[in-house]
C-alpha cells in the first residue's frame, strides 16, 4: 500500500494517534455501510447484516487523513436526511443504536480538535424526522454539552 501523503503537519498531528483503530476489513465494511446509507429507500436487511458483521455507524471509511475522523452516521445518514427530511432517518438510528451504535464512547472520540459529535450535525435542523432521531440519540446518552 502506498503511503498515504499528508497535506500539512497539523492534519499529521491530528490524525494519526487514531491510525490503526480500525482494521483495513472494518473499513471496508464501513464503507459497504456508507454507500447503503446513502441510498433512499436504504436496504434495511443489507445494512443489518454489515452491522451484524461488524460494520460502525460512528466509524470512518478510510485508514489515513482527515476522513478518519470524520463518522458515517453524521456525513452521510444524518446530514443527507436533513436536506431531504428524511423518513428513514430515525429507522437507521434505531438499527444502529440496536446494534451498539454507542454515542456515549465512540472508538475515536469526538472533541473540538477532532471528529464531530453527532450531536453538532443536527445544530441547524427543523426537520420532524431529523429531531425524532436526535431525541434517540440523547435518551441513549448522547451528551448535550
Amino acid at each position: 500500500m502506498a503511503e498515504y501523503q499528508y497535506s500539512n503537519q497539523y492534519e499529521r498531528e491530528e490524525t494519526q494517534k487514531y491510525e490503526g483503530i480500525y482494521t483495513t476489513k472494518e473499513i471496508e465494511l464501513n464503507q459497504k455501510l456508507q454507500q447503503l446509507c446513502s441510498h433512499e429507500p436504504p436496504d434495511l436487511v443489507a445494512i443489518e447484516a454489515l452491522l451484524k458483521q461488524g460494520a460502525d455507524p460512528l466509524g470512518p471509511t478510510v485508514l489515513y487523513g482527515w476522513d478518519l475522523l470524520e463518522h458515517i452516521y453524521g456525513d452521510t445518514v444524518v446530514c443527507d436526511s436533513q436536506d431531504s427530511n428524511s423518513i428513514y432517518l430515525p429507522q437507521l438510528t434505531e438499527l444502529f443504536l440496536k446494534y451498539g451504535m454507542d454515542v456515549g464512547k465512540p472508538r475515536i472520540p469526538y472533541d473540538n480538535s477532532n471528529s464531530i459529535s453527532p450531536l453538532r450535525h443536527f445544530a441547524h435542523t427543523t426537520n420532524e424526522n431529523a429531531i425524532f432521531a436526535l431525541k434517540m440519540l440523547l435518551d441513549y446518552g448522547l451528551s448535550a454539552d
